[in-house]
C-alpha cells in the first residue's frame, strides 16, 4: 500500500509541474501574439516559472519522500527480527542491507556492524560453544602474534557454537585443552609456517606431531600494530603476569631491546605470510584485520562460507554479545606507529612487505608501507 502511495505521489508531481509549466507558457505566449511581437518567449529562463513550479514540486517531494521513508522502516525492523533463525544468504542479506540503508536506520550500507545490531535486536539466546559430535577435517587459523588470533576465535565460537582449538594449551579457550587431532574441534591456532603440533602437550603424549590441515585462514594485520601488539604482550607478561590487556612501559621503546625486536619479529611475521600464501598448497582464506574490525558481521558471515558452515542470522547478531572480544589493550597517546619506528626500522619492516608482495599479489600491503624519510 505504501509503494503504491509513493508512486502515485510521483505521477502527480509530475503531472501538476508539467500542467502548470505549459498553462504559463501558453498565456506568454498569447501575449507576445497580441503585441504582435517578433520576439519568441523563452520561458525555461524565467525565473518566475521556474520558482512556481519548484514550489510545486518542493511542497510535494518531502511528503514523498516520507512515504518512502517510512515504508522501508517499516520493513527494515520486521525483516531483522522475523530472518532471526533464517540460514544467511547473499540475497537476504542484501536486501537487509538496502532496506535498512534506505530507510535511514544504516548510515552506510556497509556498516551491518556490531553497533547496529545491538540497536535493534535486544535479546538474544545465545548458545555455549560445544565440542564437536562427528569430526571435520582440520582447517588452519593462522596469524603472526598480535594479529587478532584471540578475538577471531571469539567470533567463529560465537558464530559457529563449536569451540576452537589450538597448538598451544591457551589460557582461555576450553578447546585449547585437547589435541587437535582429537576429532573434537577443526579450527586450530597456530604461530608457526607448518603443520607441527609439537607444542601442545596433549599431542605429544598420543604421539601426535603434525597436523593435516585441509585449509587454512591467515588472519594478515598490518605488521606494524601487529609488532606493537606483540610486543606489549610480552612485556606485560614480563611485569605483570598477565598477556592479555598490558602495555609496555615507554621506557622499553627506547631500548636496544625494542630494536633488536622488530628486527627479528618483523622476519617471523614475513615469514608467516609467504608460508600461507604461497607455500601451503591447499585453500587459504585471507582474514584482513582491518576488515574485520570495521564490518565484523560481514566478514564472519563470509568467512563461514569458506569454512561451508551454515549460519544462522540469529548467529551473527551473537557477535554483539557482551562476553565476545574483552582483550582490546587501552592504549595511551604516545603508542603509535608513527612515533615508535624511526627511518631505520621503517625500513625494515618496509622491507618485509615488499618482500611479501612479490610472492602474492595484496592491495592492503601497500596501505601498509611507511614513508621512510
Amino acid at each position: 500500500m505504501l509503494r503504491k502511495q509513493s508512486g502515485n505521489l510521483v505521477l502527480r508531481v509530475i503531472a501538476i509541474g508539467f500542467i502548470a509549466v505549459t498553462m504559463i507558457n501558453m498565456y506568454l505566449r498569447s501575449t507576445s501574439s497580441f503585441k504582435r511581437t517578433t520576439i519568441e518567449y523563452n520561458y525555461k529562463n524565467d525565473k518566475w516559472v521556474n520558482l512556481l513550479t519548484y514550489s510545486c514540486i518542493a511542497n510535494w517531494y518531502p511528503r514523498m519522500q516520507n512515504v518512502i521513508k517510512e515504508s522501508n522502516l517499516n520493513e527494515c525492523v520486521p525483516l531483522i527480527q522475523q530472518n532471526l533463525y533464517e540460514n544467511v544468504t547473499d540475497r537476504l542479506l542484501k536486501n537487509m542491507i538496502t532496506k535498512c540503508f534506505h530507510s535511514g536506520i544504516m548510515k552506510n550500507p556497509v556498516l551491518f556492524n556490531i553497533s547496529f545490531i545491538k540497536e535493534f535486536v535486544k535479546t538474544l539466546n545465545c548458545p555455549s560453544p560445544k565440542y564437536l559430535n562427528t569430526p571435520i577435517p582440520l582447517v588452519a587459523l593462522a596469524s603472526y602474534p598480535g594479529s587478532g588470533n584471540t578475538w577471531t576465535r571469539e567470533l567463529i565460537e560465537a558464530v559457529t557454537g563449536i569451540f576452537t582449538g589450538s597448538i598451544y594449551t591457551d589460557w582461555n579457550f576450553k578447546g585449547s585443552e585437547l589435541c587437535p587431532a582429537s576429532g573434537n574441534i577443526y579450527i586450530v591456532k597456530t604461530h608457526i609456517p607448518s603443520d607441527d603440533a609439537t607444542s601442545h602437550a596433549k599431542c605429544r603424549e598420543i604421539g601426535v606431531s603434525t597436523l593435516n590441515y585441509t585449509k587454512a585462514v591467515l588472519i594478515l594485520r598490518n605488521p606494524y600494530q601487529a609488532l606493537l601488539a606483540e610486543f606489549n604482550r610480552q612485556q606485560s607478561l614480563k611485569y605483570s603476569g598477565n598477556p592479555g590487556v598490558g602495555i609496555a612501559p615507554k621506557s622499553d621503546f627506547k631500548t636496544s631491546r625494542w630494536e633488536e625486536f622488530v628486527r627479528v619479529e618483523s622476519e617471523k611475521w614475513e615469514k608467516m605470510a609467504i608460508y600461507w600464501l604461497s607455500k601451503f598448497r591447499k585453500p587459504v582464506y585471507v582474514l584482513v584485520y582491518d576488515d574485520l574490525w570495521n564490518y565484523t558481521a560481514i566478514e564472519m558471515y563470509k568467512l563461514s562460507r569458506f569454512l561451508n558452515i551454515s549460519v544462522t542470522f540469529s548467529s551473527l547478531y551473537c557477535l554483539s554479545s557482551k562476553s565476545v572480544g574483552n582483550f582490546k589493550r587501552r592504549k595511551p597517546k604516545w603508542l603509535t606507529i608513527e612515533t615508535l619506528f624511526d627511518s631505520r626500522l621503517r625500513k625494515v619492516v618496509n622491507d618485509k612487505i615488499r618482500s611479501v608482495l612479490t610472492v602474492f599479489e595484496l592491495p592492503e600491503l601497500y596501505s601498509y608501507i611507511l614513508s621512510e624519510c
